[in-house]
């Protein structure tokens, strides 16, 4: 099961890495505190310990580049 709510964080990493002229650490910095943001308000509102761990687990795989971050964001989905 996905957490609907990453959906924005994947469509705003998409926007960033589609944008001429972007950079790729500040794309990555917005997508991380994006999903960051989401798993505390998971954690401090819902308690779901699980869903939590996976959902920082989840943040940190965009290590490299894009297509890690595609593989991310489609299993968020």
């Amino acid at each position: 099961m996905g957490i609907p709510a990453m959906t924005k964080c994947c469509n705003q990493l998409d926007a960033c890495y589609d944008t001429c002229g972007s950079n790729k650490y500040r794309c990555d910095a917005k997508f991380r505190w994006c999903m960051q943001s989401i798993c505390s308000d998971l954690k401090r509102s819902l308690g779901f310990v699980s869903k939590v761990e996976a959902c920082w687990d989840l943040n940190y795989q965009i290590a490299g580049n894009r297509q890690s971050a595609e593989v991310a964001c489609s299993t968020a989905l």
